[in-house]
């Protein structure tokens, strides 16, 4: 690597292989972000996502240009985390975004891109859509029902031996067969679609932070606070606040 090499142009060539093996995958979108939300990078099947069909037309735009509003501060948030802590974000499973098929789910993971010397230089991501993953599609289909229910009720308590019996399995083995699907536990999938939701009542409506700590089943607004500031790094007051601010 040159001394001279500026941090755009050192990551733009980190990525250039990223992306030539990504474009390989049909099933995975595979996109890259500089420091600033950027988009420096992507494989088709994230362009397809985006509704492009040129690369070009995806260079140095943000998701605001592509994603419902609210949606999109959701995305930037999470990138400011990985860019600004050097946190991996592992395994979010959520709808596909607005406009899309509202039955199909995605599972992002985002991860800094790092310089040779440990600078933080951007961020990449790889998202799948769950439905369609051929490996497994089968077996994912089979819990569809389940995971809608909990996106519909997640503002019920969780219910471990209900959710069981309704995909007709144990708890035990409902549970095992759940991990192994989607690498996470039903209750923290459960508590995952909480945050998400909540997250949204903090951009979209005027609800005072213990209303919404009430509502989405937290025990008060000390537990939602915890929780969210593990699941998203800062306080929920203070995320409207930085939302509220970048509209």
């Amino acid at each position: 690597m040159k001394s001279n090499d500026t941090p755009a142009s050192e990551l733009e060539a980190l990525l250039a292989a990223a992306t030539t093996a990504f474009a390989r995958l049909p099933d995975v979108a595979f996109f890259a972000k500089d420091k600033n939300g950027r988009f420096i990078a992507a494989n088709p099947a994230f362009l397809k996502l985006c509704g492009l069909a040129d690369l070009h037309d995806l260079l140095g735009k943000t998701d605001l240009d592509f994603f419902q509003k609210k949606r999109a501060h959701l995305y930037m948030h999470d990138d400011r985390k990985v860019v600004e802590t050097g946190v991996t974000l592992e395994n979010q499973i959520e709808p596909m975004p607005l406009g899309k098929s509202t039955a199909a789910l995605i599972m992002t993971t985002k991860f800094p891109v790092r310089s040779a010397d440990g600078r933080i230089l951007g961020l990449a991501g790889i998202a799948r859509n769950l439905m369609e993953t051929s490996a497994r599609s089968s077996e994912m289909n089979e819990f569809a029902k389940t995971i809608d229910h909990i996106e519909r009720f997640c503002r019920e308590r969780f219910d471990l031996p209900s959710l069981a019996a309704r995909q007709g399995m144990s708890p035990s083995k409902f549970e095992r067969s759940f991990k192994k699907i989607f690498s996470m536990t039903p209750s923290a999938f459960h508590l995952q679609v909480r945050l998400r939701q909540a997250r949204k009542d903090l951009l979209a409506t005027g609800k005072s932070i213990g209303e919404i700590a009430f509502e989405y089943g937290f025990y008060d607004q000390s537990h939602f606070t915890k929780r969210f500031i593990a699941a998203y790094g800062i306080p929920p007051l203070r995320f409207r606040k930085m939302a509220d601010a970048a509209s």
